[in-house]
């Protein structure tokens, strides 16, 4: 062989090694799932609903995936309009934030951030996620039962506002254990919300809370 021809065989076995060196590197960085979409993930629900030949039509909500559970998985979470005559909670689906697996809630799955739709069915914009937050709209104090009252009917009245200007309604005057009341936004029964500033955009466009304080639960 002319020593051309060998430069020749040289250069090919040379660019074989890079062009193997190159699909290598692609292939590895295919491994690498890209985080899902809020409408990736409705996606993959609306998939699993045609396999099982039912449907819920579009949720009313979509959590992003929270700490992992005992097994390691993280899941989004989305919220269907729950029937007029079925119990709570009954129109929940979950998939895997990391195969994208998609399946209705296993047992021992604990439904977070309850969602409340608005009248006449339209949708919530500002979507709730669980944390370990709540809203303090008002300091913690001591109230007369005349006082606290009143502050419960303002929780009431702000979830009655809430619900038709795009936000859960999650208000209520909430008493601590040193006897201490006041009016609240995020708590839900054993735990809270994450924190949101379009939560606090939202009191100082609709109310007079101006200048509400995050408390971490923890």
């Amino acid at each position: 062989m002319r020593p051309r021809d060998n430069q020749l065989v040289a250069m090919r076995q040379v660019l074989l090694g890079l062009l193997c060196m190159g699909l290598a590197v692609l292939g590895g960085c295919g491994d690498q799932r890209a985080p899902l979409s809020p409408a990736e993930a409705t996606t993959l629900a609306d998939d699993l609903m045609a396999n099982d030949g039912f449907f819920w039509g579009q949720p009313v909500e979509v959590l992003t995936p929270d700490a992992p559970d005992a097994s390691g998985h993280r899941w989004w979470q989305l919220r269907y309009t729950e029937p007029i005559d079925g119990p709570a909670n009954d129109r929940i689906l979950i998939v895997d934030a990391d195969s994208g697996w998609a399946q209705v809630p296993y047992k021992g799955y604990k439904v977070r951030a309850v969602a409340t739709t608005a009248p006449g069915g339209a949708t919530n914009a500002i979507l709730v996620a669980a944390g370990p937050y709540i809203l303090l709209l008002t300091p913690p104090t001591r109230l007369s039962e005349d006082e606290l009252s009143k502050i419960e009917a303002e929780a009431q009245h702000l979830n009655e506002q809430a619900a038709t200007n795009g936000l859960y309604p999650l208000f209520l005057a909430r008493t601590d254990d040193q006897g201490r009341s006041a009016l609240v936004y995020g708590w839900q029964a054993d735990h809270g919300i994450e924190r949101d500033t379009a939560i606090t955009q939202w009191l100082s466009r609709h109310t007079v809370y101006r200048n509400p304080t995050w408390v971490d639960l923890r």
